[in-house]
């Protein structure tokens, strides 16, 4: 799916995550290229926290810019899709 993705909109990277049952961490299922430096993001923390939190997708054009940037240095934009 990820590479059907990459294909389609022009990427350096992406992650496939699932939230655990007791929503306390995320799983990487699939990836490409490299999202995060050294750690995953967490649920509730940053902006994919905060997305899935709020149960919603987005994008984010500027990710520099966004005040719930944490971690992702290395990340221009993202999508964030809730599946």
């Amino acid at each position: 799916m990820l590479q059907e993705l990459s294909q389609l909109i022009e990427s350096s990277a992406g992650m496939i995550l699932l939230l655990s049952p007791d929503a306390t961490a995320f799983e990487t299922i699939a990836e490409f290229g490299v999202f995060f430096d050294h750690s995953q993001p967490e649920p509730g923390k940053g902006i994919i926290g905060n997305i899935v939190q709020f149960n919603r997708a987005e994008l984010v054009n500027d990710v520099q810019a966004d005040p719930r940037l944490e971690r992702q240095k290395n990340v221009n934009a993202m999508i964030c899709v809730l599946l």
